[in-house]
């Protein structure tokens, strides 16, 4: 299925980090989650481009499930 925002809304997918500190964690354990994503789509007036790479706000961005996988949409601020 594809997601195409209108306007200025962007659509991302979270990008996951390594853990970095070493710390061996059980699985499905997240320290805190990302706020770095990848661009996967965006609306006509977007400045941005697909593919870019941005960070973001949490509380900024509704979290949406798309054939089990999870985004985020915003508006581009």
């Amino acid at each position: 299925m594809k997601i195409q925002p209108i306007g200025n809304y962007i659509l991302l997918e979270d990008i996951k980090e390594e853990n970095k500190v070493g710390l061996i964690l059980p699985e499905g354990i997240e320290i805190e989650e990302s706020k770095i994503a990848q661009i996967i789509a965006v609306g006509e007036e977007s400045k941005l481009k697909v593919g870019q790479r941005v960070m973001f706000k949490h509380y900024g961005f509704e979290e949406i499930a798309v054939d089990n996988k999870k985004y985020k949409i915003g508006k581009e601020e």
